[in-house]
């Protein structure tokens, strides 16, 4: 499984977790299988072109899970129709979320 995180900078595990999911200058994916982390620019913020939903954008890194800590209620609706969980919590890194893994909230 994957799992996005919205991220503040590109410092591994020990990355903030943005305030806000479509605007966070990076993006993290954490392979759960292989207990990785991949960080890359937003690719949203990149664009060139404004798109109707910009979300579908992100969809297309293939992940199962969204952690946020903020969300549009646009990005909440196309997120849950293609069937991804939104979850949330009260962790500033991303070591500090899947630490807690088990406190995360649904969304």
């Amino acid at each position: 499984m994957k799992i996005l995180f919205p991220l503040e900078e590109s410092k591994g595990l020990e990355s903030k977790i943005a305030l806000h999911f479509g605007r966070a200058p990076w993006i993290g994916i954490w392979n759960t299988e292989t207990q990785e982390l991949k960080i890359i620019p937003n690719p949203l913020l990149e664009l060139h072109e404004k798109l109707e939903r910009p979300v579908l954008k992100l969809i297309e890194l293939g992940f199962q899970v969204v952690f946020v800590k903020g969300i549009g209620k646009k990005a909440i609706e196309v997120l849950k129709e293609k069937g991804i969980k939104i979850k949330t919590g009260d962790f500033n890194t991303v070591r500090e979320a899947l630490e807690n893994e088990e406190k995360w909230v649904e969304i």
